[in-house]
């Protein structure tokens, strides 16, 4: 290489690692929650040092100049030799998912995104269902001032969820984007109202074996969960959407696998620490309107991206290798946007206090109206792995409720008390969720409880 060619090259290496470097600082100061030091020093500071570094390396000797840049040059290939590895070692969706074993009956081999388009090609206007971090994307993405929050998905719309059982789950959503049938909002004397993640969602089976449908051939009940829900998200759904109803029972399904891992996500999030304040409101109830006006646009842009990737496949996994998607998502996982990021983030140690007030707010807000709060401690999968680093043990989270004066249903007790709790989960690698048969049980349980309130003060 010419001496002319080496310095613009070097040059060139140094202006590309300073721009990135300065790329990654602006991603980390949004993402990255600044009461975790240690995150802090690693994406925000030293990107900066990193991008600063480069920036005078512009201007030293052509001779140091050119060993930065090559050491850095070499780091970079580093980087893309590890991408390839991944890439070829990976197996991304191709749109259909193989049977898993456990499951003896029929089996859709079709991804929700193929369903979904399916359903569409048919004339029915369908969407997936959505997580909370893509609420949170959404909100972002809109970046003007006034815009709501959203906590729920689009309403009275054709929704797939997920397929864990043999058949994918649709539901059309209620008029605020959960999944209930039609008129329970305007039932005058409701009686429950549940709040939590993909269990009070309904995840994975038909509409008539959540736990709510189950609790309706009881009592009148309304289902306010929505998958990847965490405690603020569900304090803040109590105020927005249960409040207003004044329900005569609040269940809280909370589900100790992830739900201290959303806590922590939640908490880095920005907006959602702003309902621990007890007149934080948005009345969302009342602005269906502008909440579909951001949440349609994000899921229309979204399913456009993921229809171009399968019909151009080649061009998608060139940008992934391009980004360096998969070390990514191995090495720097804060840096991943949704999922992946909530993964990467460390535990506070606060986390079981902070979990303890916000279920015990919540429990003043529903005695304020004279409603009554009980807490759901939801199993977990015996043979599951659950991220053993956030989550407390079982018996610290049932005495750190009860001493702030919560009740708590018991349903880890309960799973593990049944004989063949296989049935009650759906099999290994096709899921994690219950089975008709689970939420029926968790149903069960609930209703007796509220059954034994009569006698109670």
């Amino acid at each position: 290489m010419t001496r002319p060619l080496l310095r613009q090259t070097s040059r060139l290496v140094l202006v590309v690692t300073a721009l990135g470097a300065f790329r990654v600082a602006a991603f980390a100061v949004t993402h990255v929650p600044s009461q975790f030091p240690t995150l802090v020093l690693g994406y925000d500071v030293l990107p900066v040092l990193v991008g600063l570094g480069a920036v005078a390396a512009l201007f030293l000797r052509p001779t140091v100049r050119a060993t930065i840049a090559s050491c850095v040059g070499a780091a970079v290939l580093a980087l893309y030799i590890a991408e390839a590895v991944f890439t070829f070692g990976s197996h991304p969706p191709t749109g259909t998912r193989p049977k898993p074993a456990g499951i003896t009956g029929p089996w859709d081999p079709r991804s929700p995104l193929v369903v979904m388009l399916d359903d569409r090609a048919r004339g029915v206007n369908a969407y997936p269902s959505i997580s909370r971090l893509e609420l949170e994307a959404a909100y972002r993405a809109v970046r003007k001032p006034g815009t709501p929050y959203p906590l729920a998905s689009l309403p009275n719309t054709f929704t797939v969820y997920c397929n864990e059982g043999g058949v994918t789950t649709t539901y059309t959503s209620d008029r605020h984007g959960f999944n209930n049938p039609p008129g329970v909002w305007d039932d005058p004397s409701l009686d429950v109202a549940l709040l939590g993640d993909s269990f009070t969602q309904g995840a994975c089976v038909d509409t008539s074996e959540t736990v709510a449908a189950q609790i309706r051939h009881r009592r009148s009940a309304i289902s306010l969960g929505v998958n990847g829900y965490g405690p603020l998200s569900e304090l803040a759904i109590l105020r927005e959407y249960a409040a207003p109803l004044r329900p005569r029972h609040l269940v809280w399904l909370f589900f100790p696998g992830n739900d201290f891992l959303d806590l922590a996500s939640e908490r880095a999030g920005g907006f959602l620490p702003q309902y621990r304040a007890r007149t934080f409101r948005q009345s969302l109830i009342d602005r269906q309107g502008e909440i579909d006006g951001v949440v349609r646009p994000y899921l229309d842009a979204d399913i456009a991206r993921e229809v171009a990737f399968r019909q151009h496949r080649w061009r998608g996994e060139l940008k992934q290798f391009i980004t360096l998607r998969h070390v990514r998502e191995r090495l720097f996982p804060v840096l991943i946007p949704e999922w992946g990021r909530m993964a990467g983030l460390p535990c506070g140690q606060d986390r079981l206090q902070e979990f303890t007030d916000v279920v015990a707010q919540a429990r003043s807000e529903v005695s304020a109206w004279g409603g009554r709060f009980y807490l759901v401690y939801l199993p977990m999968w015996p043979e599951g792995t659950w991220n053993e680093t956030c989550r407390p043990s079982h018996d610290s989270i049932i005495k750190a409720v009860a001493l702030a004066g919560v009740p708590v249903i018991d349903l880890q007790t309960v799973f593990d008390a049944d004989s063949n709790q296989h049935r009650l989960w759906q099999p290994p690698y096709a899921g994690t969720h219950l089975t008709p048969a689970g939420y029926a049980l968790a149903a069960r349980v609930i209703l007796d409880t509220l059954a034994r309130e009569v006698n109670s003060p």
